[in-house]
C-alpha cells in the first residue's frame, strides 16, 4: 500500500468540496481519478500528497517518492533548467550542508577543522559529478518528450507556449521517475500533441510505476486504467475497470437507481392513497350517526 484516505472531507468557507473521500493505492495500481469540473479532483489530489490538510479524515503516505504533475504548468519567470533541477533532492541536501559547514567555519570556536575541510571538499567533488550527471538526465528527458534541449534549457518558462511548458512538465516527470514508486498527474494530456501522448502512455506502461491520474482524455483513461474513482457530490465511488466499464457500470447504476426511485414513488402515492382513504373513513365514521329507532 502506498496511499490512504478514509473519510477525508474539505470545505473552502460555505463550500464544501469533500464531504467522504476514500481511496487506496497500491503498487502498480492504474487509477483514473474523475468528476464533474469544480467536483473536488484537484484539491483530493492535493490533500493526499500533503500539499492540503483535510478538515477531517485519515491520510496514511507510506511513500515519500511521488513524481507530481500539476494541472496547470510552471509559467514563472524561471529556466527549463530549474524547472528540471527542483526533484533533486540529493543536491539540495548536499548545498544544504555544504552551508551549515561555512556557517560553523565562520563562527569558529571548539570545532574539528580538519574534519569539516575534509568533508566540504568530498561535498564539493560530489555536487560537481552530480550536476554532469544531472545535467545529461535533464537534456535526455527534454528529448524524450520531443523538445531540443540545446535550445529550451536556458529559455524561461514564462516565454513558453502552453504545449511547451507542458511538455518541460513532463520531462520532469521523466527525471523524477527513476526514483519514484507513484506518479500523481492532472490532466497530463493538456495541450499535448497526438505523438507526445502516445509517448506519454507508452513510457508510463513502461515504467510500472503506480499512477494516478486526473483527465478528460477518455481514450487516454481507456487505455492506461485499470480502476476509476468518481467523485460526485463530495464523495467517492469506486469502479473496476477502464473509462468505457466506468461508463457502462454507470448507466446500470443510474437506470437501477431511476427504477428504485420509481417504485419508491409508486409505493409513496399507494400509501398516500391510503392513508387519504383511512382519514375519509375516519372522518365519516366521527361524524355520521344514524337515527335511533
Amino acid at each position: 500500500m502506498l496511499f490512504r484516505a478514509e473519510s477525508v472531507t474539505k470545505s473552502f468557507g460555505p463550500n464544501k468540496v469533500l464531504t467522504d473521500a476514500n481511496i487506496q493505492i497500491n503498487e502498480h495500481d492504474a487509477i483514473g481519478l474523475i468528476g464533474i469540473n469544480g467536483a473536488g479532483k484537484s484539491t483530493f489530489i492535493k490533500i493526499l500528497l500533503g500539499i492540503e490538510q483535510p478538515d477531517t479524515g485519515e491520510v496514511i503516505r507510506r511513500t515519500h517518492r511521488i513524481g507530481y504533475l500539476e494541472q496547470f504548468a510552471e509559467s514563472s519567470h524561471v529556466t527549463v533548467r530549474e524547472v528540471l533541477g527542483r526533484p533533486y533532492g540529493h543536491i539540495e541536501n548536499i548545498k544544504s550542508r555544504m552551508g551549515e559547514i561555512d556557517r560553523k567555519m565562520a563562527e569558529g570556536g571548539d570545532i574539528d577543522w580538519n574534519a569539516l575541510a575534509t568533508e566540504y571538499a568530498d561535498l564539493e567533488q560530489k555536487l560537481a559529478s552530480c550536476d554532469v550527471a544531472d545535467e545529461h538526465k535533464l537534456e535526455e528527458a527534454l528529448s524524450k518528450v520531443g523538445l531540443d534541449p540545446g535550445e529550451m534549457m536556458g529559455r524561461y518558462m514564462d516565454t513558453l507556449s502552453g504545449g511547451e511548458r507542458t511538455k518541460v512538465m513532463l520531462a520532469r516527470i521523466v527525471v523524477q521517475a527513476s526514483d519514484c514508486d507513484i506518479l500523481v498527474m492532472d490532466e497530463p494530456t493538456s495541450h499535448l500533441d497526438i505523438d507526445t501522448i502516445e509517448w506519454l502512455e507508452d513510457y508510463m506502461i513502461a515504467s510500472q510505476l503506480a499512477f494516478l491520474v486526473v483527465s478528460h482524455d477518455r481514450y487516454f483513461l481507456d487505455k492506461m486504467t485499470s480502476r476509476m474513482v468518481e467523485i460526485e457530490n463530495g464523495k467517492t465511488r469506486e469502479y473496476k475497470g477502464n473509462y468505457s466499464d466506468f461508463i457502462m457500470k454507470k448507466m446500470i447504476d443510474i437506470n437501477r437507481q431511476e427504477k428504485e426511485y420509481l417504485r419508491y414513488t409508486q409505493n409513496k402515492k399507494q400509501q398516500e392513497k391510503i392513508a387519504a382513504q383511512m382519514h375519509h373513513d375516519m372522518w365519516y365514521s366521527a361524524t355520521y350517526r344514524p337515527a335511533r329507532r
